[in-house]
């Protein structure tokens, strides 16, 4: 099993020299994109959808690396582990992972999502996913919600399968009034 796992690794790395493509590297059992452009539609799609959808003025999300962090380990874990849930290793929760990010929140949530059967990446990939979070009422409400930060996570399951992760915070405020 082992050699099969560097034969692939060694054929992705193989296509992506030779091709130039940079869609998927392989890491233990679990392919965890390294382009970021997938993410950075999420970060487009979420922010038009926030401007164009709700009724009153929400602010732009910004890319947060701490909760990037958190969203990629949880998809990592979901992809590697096989399971699909908010909970994840050592049954943490959201909270828990974006605390050992060291990401001072007042407010944070997730989105995840269970993908189709294809290495398609790209804008049609992510408005699939984007179109099934507005129809749930809780995905929507996360989207449209008082956030300030964001995170995304994508990885590759073993039946090839993309799971998305979307990691929504507001960080405590700065106190500038306190005197040491």
């Amino acid at each position: 099993m082992k050699i099969n796992n560097l034969l692939v690794a060694l054929l992705m790395m193989l296509f992506i020299t030779t091709t130039g493509c940079q869609r998927f590297a392989y890491k233990g059992n679990v392919y965890t994109s390294f382009e970021s452009q997938d993410k950075k539609i999420l970060l487009d799609m979420h922010n038009n959808i926030r401007f164009l959808t709700s009724s009153i003025k929400l602010d732009a999300l910004r890319k947060s690396d701490k909760l990037s962090a958190a969203a990629q380990k949880h998809a990592d874990y979901l992809a590697l582990s096989g399971t699909f849930s908010h909970s994840g290793f050592g049954g943490s929760r959201p909270s828990s992972r974006v605390d050992q990010e060291n990401y001072q929140w007042i407010r944070v949530s997730e989105n995840i999502a269970l993908g189709d059967f294809s290495f398609r990446t790209g804008t049609e990939s992510v408005e699939r996913v984007m179109k099934g979070w507005m129809d749930s009422p809780g995905h929507r409400a996360n989207i449209l919600g008082n956030y300030r930060d964001v995170g995304f996570g994508i990885a590759q399951n073993k039946q090839g399968r993309r799971i998305w992760v979307v990691v929504f915070g507001t960080q405590l405020p700065l106190r500038t009034d306190m005197k040491f």
